[in-house]
């Protein structure tokens, strides 16, 4: 009797699965699933057959969603501001303890601060090494 009921699992994950656009919803149970029903043919107990499921479903979604979260995501979008990283440029205003500095890279004016956290004069050579927020971290060259 158990063995349809992990079939039917089984079955009701893959197909939510497929109708996500395989976003990772259900798969988890779906394998979950797989291993109860491979209990259930070693004769296990319904109650080691569930718990045999729900560990399996955990395991799966603590280990595997983040690395193919990351995979699988789609919607990065490219803002091209990460060509100023390495970019050497002529400080306009002075970085101080108590104000960012501004630059322009790229012909785009950015605030930047010193990745040391020490002042830099205006005129004074830097390069880019960061991109935090929408300030640029700068180093005296």
């Amino acid at each position: 009797m158990y063995f349809w009921l992990w079939i039917i699992i089984f079955a009701i994950s893959l197909i939510v699965e497929f109708l996500t656009a395989v976003q990772l919803v259900s798969i988890w149970f779906a394998i979950g699933a797989v291993a109860a029903l491979i209990a259930n043919q070693l004769h296990a107990s319904y109650i080691i057959q569930l718990i045999v499921f729900i560990i399996v479903s955990i395991i799966c979604i603590m280990m595997v969603r983040p690395l193919a979260s990351n995979y699988l995501r789609g919607n990065i979008i490219s803002t091209n501001a990460d060509r100023a990283i390495g970019k050497k440029a002529v400080l306009i205003k002075e970085i101080t303890n108590d104000a960012w500095g501004e630059v322009k890279v790229n012909n785009v004016l950015w605030h930047c601060i010193s990745v040391d956290n020490k002042p830099i004069a205006k005129g004074t050579t830097i390069k880019v090494l960061a991109i935090e927020g929408a300030k640029l971290i700068v180093e005296r060259i």
